[in-house]
């Protein structure tokens, strides 16, 4: 007897990297995002979650960032898998850290700092999801292709930068003076019994992980440097004022695109004049798309600014003359922006995580400074939940639409502060 079986062709689009592969999206390009840890998936490990990648040359080597803990969640050699909507096309689906194989280290849940009584516990209203009392996450600086994360504990400014030293993750901490005793766990491993000290600061480690314990008055920087076995080393030497990386950078994008509009004409009584978008994909030196969401005009009326799905904000210039207009990238890595407005000049963006204000510190036209304006929504990880333009009243309020879970589906109108407060 003979069987003739069926010859299954695998189409060779599966087997080749997919556009968002190599796209550029930033230093910083926040996502939610899911993990594995303990070899169990997670999929609330970071739902306002910060990818970095230390090495710029190195595209597989990613640290996540959990801006509501303020916790270094994990950090891999091989990368992410952009499984969502907006990239993949998922429904029902996160975005990965491929940790599962290979990872520098992983953490547990939980925020990176105990509150005032001394507790690492989840004690927001709604566990795993929101702001807690003691910690205000308020965005990052970007001086090149270096991150400064921004956020206060107790009040206390924190700054934060990570990068690769001696083949290791390194974390550097700068503390503003205070009163009293903060308390950071930067490794939930557990440890040896053991207690060091380094200058106003102690480590104790155990089975809880590593805890520092800060007791200084004057601004104190440290690195915290990573073992393989969530082992943490403490040092002080040849580290540079972070401070000083928050006063803007060199460009990343330099480039411009010039592209020559088309004006409408005719007397009916709706026109549309037609600005061909900048190159795309393999045209583009980012590799990326320009999928528009939304835009507005600063008050010169020559210029506009313009957000992406993808994470962008776009500058246009020579909107008065129509003749020739030059687009230029001017701020990446977002979650995914729907909503944009100038007000006093300031860019505002309206993201699936909250509102940012984009400010240019040195004059480039790019974005040195990503500040949180807004951080109170709450998201969970289901891809529905867009977030829908930005509009102000009369008092200067801001209003956005933000969508539910998909079942049930809904969609709610928010109000945040007026636009002249934070």
């Amino acid at each position: 007897m003979k069987f003739i079986l069926p010859l299954v062709t695998i189409p060779l689009l599966s087997l080749q990297a997919e556009w968002y592969d190599s796209a550029d999206f930033g230093p910083a390009f926040v996502q939610t995002w899911g993990d594995t840890y303990q070899s169990e998936y997670r999929t609330d490990s970071a739902l306002k979650g910060i990818l970095l990648r230390p090495e710029p040359e190195n595209h597989e080597r990613v640290l996540l960032y959990n801006a509501e803990t303020l916790q270094l969640v994990t950090a891999t050699d091989d990368g992410v898998a952009m499984d969502n909507t907006p990239w993949a096309g998922g429904h029902g689906t996160q975005n990965k850290v491929k940790n599962e194989k290979n990872a520098f280290l992983t953490n547990a849940d939980g925020p990176s700092w105990a509150n005032k009584q001394g507790s690492f516990e989840d004690t927001r209203p709604i566990p795993g999801h929101g702001n807690f009392e003691h910690l205000t996450f308020r965005g990052y600086y970007r001086d090149g292709h270096d991150v400064i994360i921004d956020y206060t504990v107790n009040g206390t400014q924190v700054l934060e930068k990570f990068e690769m030293h001696n083949g290791q993750v390194r974390r550097i901490v700068q503390v503003a003076g205070h009163q009293g005793s903060y308390q950071m766990r930067p490794s939930t491993h557990p440890q040896e019994n053991n207690e060091t000290k380094l200058g106003p600061i102690t480590m104790t480690t155990g089975e809880q992980g590593v805890i520092l314990k800060f007791n200084n008055q004057k601004p104190e920087l440290i690195a915290i440097d990573y073992g393989d076995d969530g082992s943490v080393t403490l040092s002080s030497k040849g580290l540079s004022n972070l401070a000083e990386h928050t006063k803007g950078g060199p460009a990343l994008n330099p480039e411009t695109f010039e592209v020559t509009p088309t004006l409408s004409e005719g007397d009916a009584p709706y026109l549309v004049d037609q600005i061909p978008l900048p190159p795309v994909l393999e045209d583009s030196p980012y590799k990326n798309k320009v999928r528009l969401t939304d835009f507005d005009f600063f008050e010169d009326g020559d210029r506009a600014a313009a957000c992406t799905w993808d994470g962008d904000i776009w500058l246009l210039s020579g909107l008065k003359d129509f003749q020739t207009v030059t687009w230029k990238r001017f701020a990446t890595g977002l979650f995914e922006p729907l909503g944009l407005k100038i007000v006093d000049e300031k860019i505002h963006v309206n993201c699936r995580d909250g509102i940012w204000q984009v400010h240019d510190l040195n004059g480039d036209d790019e974005a040195d400074h990503y500040q949180v304006f807004n951080y109170d929504v709450i998201i969970t990880n289901n891809f529905h939940e867009f977030s829908f333009g930005l509009e102000t009243d009369s008092q200067g309020n801001f209003y956005f639409a933000k969508a539910s879970l998909l079942d049930p589906a809904g969609e709610t109108l928010m109000k945040s502060l007026n636009t002249t407060e934070q």
